[in-house]
């Protein structure tokens, strides 16, 4: 009979702490309660230029955040700034969708790119140059901004800039501001773009 009560209490035990880790066992649900299959499994999934979005923090990674705009809704930090991230230092970039997914790019790199009636400039698609705003030669053309990130022609309106001094900006001693097609620009290296991506590494 010893025995027996014995095996009746062990068996007992097992059965209940069955029934007790069922219990506390539970489906993982999203941030905002939505279940684990509404979740896009690829953050940078995409079927067109309007899913795609760029700002704010990551808060999974803590990283400047680019991707699909129901991943941004549900998990990025949009408080956080990331200064410089989404539109590159001189703002020639732009986010679209490409093989279904969202990517970082240049605005443009020819003029066939761009709207009639403007021209690709330092990758940017502009509107016909102003008066002034011309060069014919690199001595048409100064550094400016506070620091020192804007390259313009010297008969151009002085063009203001947030008085900061980010780690990427250091990379601009590397290159020459210069006249490229009758506009002035900087004239960009591949040293230069890989020293700004080596530097851009993440939220300030």
């Amino acid at each position: 009979m010893k025995k027996t009560a014995i095996l009746l209490s062990i068996l007992m035990m097992l059965i209940a702490a069955s029934i007790i880790m069922g219990c506390g066992a539970k489906e993982p649900v999203a941030d905002d309660g939505k279940s684990p299959a509404e979740i896009p499994a690829d953050p940078l999934s995409c079927s067109s230029d309007a899913d795609c979005v760029c700002g704010g923090v990551d808060k999974n990674t803590q990283r400047c955040f680019l991707g699909n705009k129901a991943y941004y809704d549900r998990y990025v930090d949009k408080e956080k700034a990331c200064p410089d991230f989404c539109g590159g230092l001189d703002g020639s970039m732009i986010v679209r969708c490409v093989d279904k997914q969202c990517v970082q790019m240049y605005e443009c790199l020819t003029d066939m790119e761009c709207e009639q009636g403007e021209r690709c400039k330092g990758n940017r698609c502009i509107g016909k140059t102003a008066n002034g705003d011309g060069c014919s030669s690199d001595s048409d053309c100064v550094t400016g901004g506070c620091s020192g990130t804007v390259c313009q022609s010297r008969g151009a309106e002085p063009i203001y800039t947030t008085c900061e001094m980010r780690p990427e900006y250091e990379c601009y001693r590397t290159i020459n501001c210069g006249c490229v097609g009758g506009g002035c620009e900087w004239k960009r290296t591949a040293e230069f773009d890989s020293c700004v991506e080596e530097k851009m590494t993440g939220p300030v």
